[in-house]
């Protein structure tokens, strides 16, 4: 079982629910990291090493997703003070040193500064995650919050069992819950992928719930939109063995 498969199952148990709170995106409520290193205390390492995997949370809010592998311990630490972001760390099995910290932005998508270190502790690499990007991502989230995209707050919100009503207009002023953000280059430029999916509820025969998707292209430099494409019918949400289901779909899915 990976990490990501556990965070699901904690949703689907009831633990966890999905927060749609709605914040204020500023740049400055991104965390920075120093290239400082850090290691785990024995008591620490011991912690994870008996438990293997979890979700530990503190007394002042801050939550820590973290797994054992082979050789490495995982850990996602979602402070309070910084709602949709989480700092990642990779310790050595063995030692407790660190080998790796980054910031994820919602979509385990890589922001800020990343550090990477061998095995004694020495910094060997520092990456700029949004070189070449002006369009900065807490802009690329108030974009999308504003056009009625629901942001994932926290790790855990990540995979959050989201509520299906709230995508059931199209008119909704919430019209989709953020799935991916992809950097990337398009025609030599900076920008982002934004994938979406929305719900809609459909009676044929009788009431059914569609997931579908939507594609977004935005500008990294000035954050214009340089294309809004129909990603099509999520096929994993009915029952395809419907026949009047399958005709629906097949008569909608374009």
């Amino acid at each position: 079982m990976n990490i990501k498969t556990f965070i699901v199952i904690i949703f689907l148990s009831g633990l966890y629910a999905c927060s749609q709170e709605k914040v204020s995106f500023i740049p400055k409520e991104i965390p920075v990291l120093t290239p400082d290193f850090e290691k785990l205390s024995k008591k620490e390492r011991m912690h994870f090493l008996n438990n293997k995997m979890g979700i530990d949370t503190l007394s002042d809010g801050t939550i820590k997703v973290y797994e054992v592998s082979e050789e490495n311990i995982r850990i996602y630490e979602s402070l309070a003070q910084y709602p949709y972001y989480c700092i990642s760390r990779t310790f050595d099995k063995r030692t407790g040193n660190l080998l790796f910290k980054g910031v994820l932005a919602p979509c385990y998508l890589a922001i800020g500064k990343s550090y990477y270190y061998d095995k004694t502790g020495k910094l060997e690499k520092e990456i700029d995650e949004e070189k070449g990007y002006k369009f900065r991502i807490n802009q690329l989230l108030h974009c999308l919050d504003v056009r009625g995209i629901d942001i994932p707050n926290s790790i855990l919100d990540q995979y959050a069992v989201v509520d299906v009503e709230s995508y059931s207009e199209p008119d909704s002023t919430r019209v989709g819950y953020l799935k991916e953000i992809e950097k990337t280059i398009i025609d030599g430029k900076p920008c982002y992928k934004v994938n979406y999916f929305f719900y809609r509820f459909v009676p044929a025969p009788s009431i059914f719930r569609v997931a579908s998707s939507k594609c977004l292209e935005i500008n990294g430099m000035d954050g214009t939109i340089l294309k809004e494409e129909y990603g099509g019918i999520l096929h994993n949400d009915y029952d395809m063995s419907n026949p009047e289901v399958r005709k629906w779909v097949d008569e909608h899915d374009k």
